[in-house]
Protein backbone atom coordinates (compact mmCIF):
# COMPACT_ATOMS: atom_id res chain seq x y z
CA UNK A 1 0.00 0.00 0.00
CA UNK A 2 1.11 3.61 -0.57
CA UNK A 3 1.74 5.77 2.51
CA UNK A 4 1.85 9.56 2.20
CA UNK A 5 4.23 11.54 4.41
CA UNK A 6 4.24 15.33 4.31
CA UNK A 7 7.00 17.42 5.83
CA UNK A 8 6.85 19.84 7.53
CA UNK A 9 3.43 19.34 9.11
CA UNK A 10 2.68 23.09 8.85
CA UNK A 11 4.14 26.11 7.06
CA UNK A 12 4.74 29.42 8.80
CA UNK A 13 5.75 32.26 6.50
CA UNK A 14 6.41 34.70 9.36
CA UNK A 15 6.21 38.34 8.20
CA UNK A 16 6.16 39.31 4.52
CA UNK A 17 5.80 42.88 3.25
CA UNK A 18 2.59 43.69 1.37
CA UNK A 19 3.11 43.14 -2.36
CA UNK A 20 6.12 40.87 -1.85
CA UNK A 21 6.11 37.07 -1.89
CA UNK A 22 7.77 34.26 -0.01
CA UNK A 23 7.81 30.63 -1.12
CA UNK A 24 8.37 27.70 1.21
CA UNK A 25 8.86 24.06 0.26
CA UNK A 26 6.67 21.19 1.38
CA UNK A 27 8.00 17.69 0.73
CA UNK A 28 5.58 14.90 -0.17
CA UNK A 29 7.05 11.40 0.26
CA UNK A 30 5.84 7.86 -0.29
CA UNK A 31 6.85 5.64 2.64
CA UNK A 32 4.71 2.75 1.35
CA UNK A 33 5.35 -0.25 -0.88
CA UNK A 34 3.06 0.75 -3.77
CA UNK A 35 2.87 3.81 -6.01
CA UNK A 36 1.34 6.88 -4.38
CA UNK A 37 -0.98 8.85 -6.66
CA UNK A 38 -1.48 12.46 -5.62
CA UNK A 39 -4.80 13.43 -7.15
CA UNK A 40 -4.94 17.06 -6.10
CA UNK A 41 -2.92 19.78 -4.41
CA UNK A 42 -5.20 22.64 -3.40
CA UNK A 43 -4.83 25.77 -1.26
CA UNK A 44 -7.76 27.38 0.57
CA UNK A 45 -7.19 30.67 -1.25
CA UNK A 46 -5.37 34.01 -1.29
CA UNK A 47 -2.92 35.12 -0.10
CA UNK A 48 -1.57 31.54 -0.26
CA UNK A 49 -1.02 29.69 -3.51
CA UNK A 50 0.46 26.48 -4.87
CA UNK A 51 0.41 25.18 -8.40
CA UNK A 52 -2.45 22.71 -8.86
CA UNK A 53 -0.70 19.43 -9.37
CA UNK A 54 -1.19 15.69 -9.81
CA UNK A 55 1.73 13.30 -9.68
CA UNK A 56 2.80 9.76 -8.89
CA UNK A 57 5.53 8.71 -6.47
CA UNK A 58 7.20 5.31 -6.50
CA UNK A 59 7.94 3.72 -3.11
CA UNK A 60 10.57 5.75 -1.20
CA UNK A 61 10.33 8.62 -3.70
CA UNK A 62 9.59 12.23 -2.81
CA UNK A 63 8.62 15.47 -4.48
CA UNK A 64 8.83 19.09 -3.38
CA UNK A 65 5.82 21.39 -3.67
CA UNK A 66 6.31 25.17 -3.52
CA UNK A 67 3.75 27.11 -1.50
CA UNK A 68 3.69 30.89 -1.83
CA UNK A 69 2.43 33.60 0.52
CA UNK A 70 1.82 37.00 -1.11
CA UNK A 71 -0.22 39.34 1.09
CA UNK A 72 -2.09 42.18 -0.60
CA UNK A 73 -2.95 43.83 2.71
CA UNK A 74 -1.74 44.08 6.26
CA UNK A 75 -2.81 41.47 8.81
CA UNK A 76 -2.50 37.89 10.01
CA UNK A 77 -3.56 35.21 7.54
CA UNK A 78 -4.19 31.50 7.82
CA UNK A 79 -5.09 28.86 5.30
CA UNK A 80 -4.90 25.18 4.51
CA UNK A 81 -3.07 23.23 1.82
CA UNK A 82 -4.96 20.01 1.06
CA UNK A 83 -3.33 17.05 -0.65
CA UNK A 84 -5.63 14.25 -1.87
CA UNK A 85 -4.10 10.87 -2.67
CA UNK A 86 -4.74 7.13 -2.89
CA UNK A 87 -3.34 6.47 0.61
CA UNK A 88 -6.34 4.62 2.06
CA UNK A 89 -5.42 5.60 5.64
CA UNK A 90 -5.01 9.30 4.78
CA UNK A 91 -7.07 10.16 1.70
CA UNK A 92 -6.61 13.85 2.46
CA UNK A 93 -3.70 15.51 4.25
CA UNK A 94 -4.26 19.06 5.49
CA UNK A 95 -1.27 21.32 6.12
CA UNK A 96 -1.96 24.51 8.12
CA UNK A 97 -0.54 27.71 6.61
CA UNK A 98 0.00 31.04 8.34
CA UNK A 99 1.72 34.33 7.68
CA UNK A 100 1.59 38.01 8.51
CA UNK A 101 1.39 40.80 5.96
CA UNK A 102 3.01 44.11 6.91
CA UNK A 103 3.24 47.42 5.14
CA UNK A 104 6.94 48.04 4.47
CA UNK A 105 8.54 50.76 6.56
CA UNK A 106 8.76 54.07 4.75
CA UNK A 107 11.96 55.07 3.01
CA UNK A 108 12.52 58.68 2.18
CA UNK A 109 14.90 60.63 -0.03
CA UNK A 110 14.80 64.09 -1.57
CA UNK A 111 15.89 66.11 -4.57
CA UNK A 112 17.06 69.73 -4.64
CA UNK A 113 16.16 72.22 -7.35
CA UNK A 114 16.30 75.96 -7.95
CA UNK A 115 13.21 78.13 -8.39
CA UNK A 116 12.97 77.06 -12.05
CA UNK A 117 13.00 73.35 -11.12
CA UNK A 118 16.55 72.70 -12.34
CA UNK A 119 18.84 70.41 -10.28
CA UNK A 120 20.87 72.41 -7.78
CA UNK A 121 24.06 71.52 -5.91
CA UNK A 122 25.98 74.83 -5.72
CA UNK A 123 25.23 78.55 -5.85
CA UNK A 124 25.90 81.95 -4.30
CA UNK A 125 24.30 83.31 -1.14
CA UNK A 126 21.60 84.28 -0.73
CA UNK A 127 20.40 81.08 -2.38
CA UNK A 128 16.88 79.67 -2.25
CA UNK A 129 16.65 75.93 -2.75
CA UNK A 130 13.50 73.90 -3.21
CA UNK A 131 13.57 70.46 -1.52
CA UNK A 132 11.13 67.76 -2.66
CA UNK A 133 10.64 64.65 -0.50
CA UNK A 134 10.19 61.31 -2.29
CA UNK A 135 9.06 58.28 -0.34
CA UNK A 136 8.29 54.60 -0.82
CA UNK A 137 6.82 52.06 1.54
CA UNK A 138 4.40 52.88 4.31
CA UNK A 139 2.69 56.21 4.77
CA UNK A 140 4.65 59.19 6.03
CA UNK A 141 2.66 61.60 8.18
CA UNK A 142 5.41 64.08 9.02
CA UNK A 143 8.67 65.27 7.47
CA UNK A 144 11.48 66.77 9.50
CA UNK A 145 14.09 68.74 7.60
CA UNK A 146 17.52 69.84 8.79
CA UNK A 147 19.11 72.27 6.35
CA UNK A 148 22.57 72.16 7.91
CA UNK A 149 22.67 75.87 8.80
CA UNK A 150 20.96 75.75 12.20
CA UNK A 151 17.59 76.30 10.60
CA UNK A 152 15.12 73.49 10.25
CA UNK A 153 11.48 72.89 9.48
CA UNK A 154 9.96 70.13 11.52
CA UNK A 155 6.60 68.43 11.76
CA UNK A 156 5.49 69.48 8.30
CA UNK A 157 3.14 67.46 6.13
CA UNK A 158 4.40 69.27 3.04
CA UNK A 159 6.50 67.23 0.64
CA UNK A 160 7.99 70.38 -0.88
CA UNK A 161 9.75 73.06 1.17
CA UNK A 162 11.91 76.03 0.21
CA UNK A 163 14.87 77.23 2.23
CA UNK A 164 17.08 80.29 1.73
CA UNK A 165 20.75 80.05 2.62
CA UNK A 166 21.90 83.50 3.69
CA UNK A 167 25.62 82.76 4.09
CA UNK A 168 28.24 80.91 2.07
CA UNK A 169 29.33 77.45 3.09
CA UNK A 170 28.91 73.72 2.62
CA UNK A 171 25.71 72.40 4.12
CA UNK A 172 24.59 68.84 4.75
CA UNK A 173 20.83 68.47 4.47
CA UNK A 174 18.91 65.63 6.06
CA UNK A 175 15.32 64.48 5.98
CA UNK A 176 13.81 62.15 8.54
Amino acid sequence: LPRIVVSPASLSFDTVFVGQRKTLTLTVSNAGRATLSVREVRVSGPPFSAPPDTFRLAPNARRDVGVTFQPASEGAFSGVLTISSNDSTRLRVEVPLNGVGRVPPPEVDFRVTDAAGQPLSTGRAPLTAKFTAMSTGGPITRYEWNFGDRDSVSATRDTVVAHTYTSSGTFTVSLT
